[in-house]
C-alpha cells in the first residue's frame, strides 16, 4: 500500500498520526506510535516515548513487539475482544491479565536483547548473528520507553494499559446540528491514564522500599522529580514505570502495566468524541480540552488533525523560551468517533 493509499484509509477511519522531532542534537526522534484494526472488532492505538541514549531503539522494539505480544496473548487466552459481554466480569479480568502479561513479556524481551548484546560484545561475537540488525547493539540498562495502549471495543468501551507518562484521554461533547458551532456543548475530558511519577503515593512507597530516594532536580524555572540512589552511575529517571531501564528497575521502577476497562465512554446518539493518545510533548504544553479543540478545528479546516495538533504544540514549546530553544519530541494519535 502506498503512503497515499494508507492516508486515504486512515482518513476514512477518522484516524490520524503525527510525530515531530524535538530540538535536541543528542538523539533522533525517540517517539513511536501505531494504529491497528482487529478484524473490524477492535481498534488499537498506542504511543511510545523513548528516553536515554538508546531510547529510540527501546521505543522501536516496543512499537514492533507489543502489538504482536498482545495478539498472541489474546489468542492463547481465547478471550477475543469482540466476544466480551460488558456484564462478564470474568472475561474483563482475563483481558486485564492478558494485557499485563504482554507488557511483562515486552520488558523481558528488552532484558534478553540486552544480555545477548553484552555477551556478544564480551565474547567478540558479531552481535548481528544473534540479534535483529537494527537492535544488535541495544543496551536497556540506562535506556527505556513509555508504552500506552488503548484498545477501543464495541459499545463505546475501552481497555487501556500503560506504563510511564504518555497519556490517553477521551474528550466528548454534545453534538451540534451540523450547521453552526454554537449548537455544540463544551468539551468534557475523561483521563484514561495517570502519569506514573515517583511522587504518587503507591509508586513512592515501592521505590523507597528499595532504598532509593525521590529527589527534586532542575533549576528555578524548571524542576522535575527523579529516582536516585547515592553514588549511582546511571542517569536518574523521572518516572516510576517503564519498559527497559534495567538499572532503574533495581530502584523500584516497574514494567507492570496499569490496566483499566472503561464502560460506555460516550453516548453515540447524542455525543461526539475524540480519543487522543500522545507523548508528553503534547501534554507538557496543552490540556485535554485545548488538544481536542485544536484537533477539531484542524479537521474542520480540511487539515490533518494530528498534524495540526503537533504543530500547535511545537509552537507552544517554542514560546516557552527554554534554553537552546529546547522542544521535546511530539507524537500524537487522534481518533474521532
Amino acid at each position: 500500500m502506498s503512503g497515499r493509499e494508507l492516508g486515504q484509509v486512515m482518513y476514512g477511519s477518522q484516524v490520524s498520526m503525527s510525530s515531530l522531532k524535538g530540538n535536541k542534537d543528542s538523539a533522533p526522534n525517540q517517539d513511536r506510535a501505531f494504529c491497528m484494526s482487529i478484524g473490524g472488532v477492535a481498534e488499537v492505538f498506542s504511543v511510545f516515548d523513548g528516553h536515554g541514549a538508546q531510547g529510540h531503539t527501546a521505543a522501536d522494539i516496543s512499537c514492533e513487539a507489543l502489538p504482536k505480544l498482545l495478539l498472541t496473548q489474546f489468542l492463547r487466552s481465547g478471550c477475543l475482544p469482540g466476544g466480551l459481554n460488558p456484564q462478564d466480569a470474568g472475561k474483563n479480568q482475563t483481558m486485564r491479565e492478558v494485557a499485563a502479561t504482554a507488557f511483562q513479556e515486552l520488558h523481558g524481551f528488552t532484558e534478553m536483547i540486552t544480555a545477548s548484546s553484552i555477551a556478544a560484545e564480551k565474547d567478540g561475537v558479531d552481535a548481528a548473528t544473534v540479534l535483529c540488525k537494527d537492535w544488535m547493539h541495544f543496551d536497556a540498562r540506562a535506556s527505556g520507553s513509555t508504552a500506552t495502549v488503548v484498545m477501543m471495543l464495541p459499545r463505546q468501551r475501552a481497555l487501556v494499559a500503560h506504563v510511564g507518562d504518555s497519556r490517553a484521554v477521551l474528550v466528548r461533547r454534545r453534538r451540534g446540528d451540523g450547521r453552526t458551532l454554537e449548537g455544540y456543548g463544551p468539551w468534557n475530558p475523561t483521563e484514561l491514564t495517570r502519569d506514573h511519577k515517583p511522587d504518587l503515593q503507591d509508586e513512592k512507597a515501592r521505590i523507597e522500599a528499595t532504598g532509593a530516594q525521590i529527589v527534586n532536580a532542575g533549576n528555578d524555572t524548571f524542576t522535575v522529580l527523579r529516582v536516585y540512589t547515592p553514588q549511582q552511575t546511571w542517569p536518574s529517571i523521572n518516572m516510576s514505570r517503564s519498559i527497559g531501564d534495567l538499572h532503574a528497575h533495581t530502584q523500584g521502577l516497574s514494567a507492570k502495566a496499569e490496566v483499566n476497562i472503561f464502560e460506555r465512554l460516550w453516548d453515540p446518539d447524542t455525543e461526539e468524541a475524540v480519543l487522543i493518545v500522545a507523548s508528553d510533548g503534547i501534554w507538557d504544553v496543552m490540556d485535554p480540552v485545548m488538544a481536542a479543540e485544536t484537533a477539531f478545528n484542524s479537521q474542520q479546516s480540511g487539515n490533518d488533525p494530528a498534524a495540526g495538533l503537533a504543530a500547535d504544540a511545537l509552537d507552544r514549546w517554542m514560546r516557552r523560551g527554554l534554553t537552546g530553544s529546547y522542544t521535546d519530541d511530539i507524537t500524537v494519535v487522534v481518533k474521532f468517533f
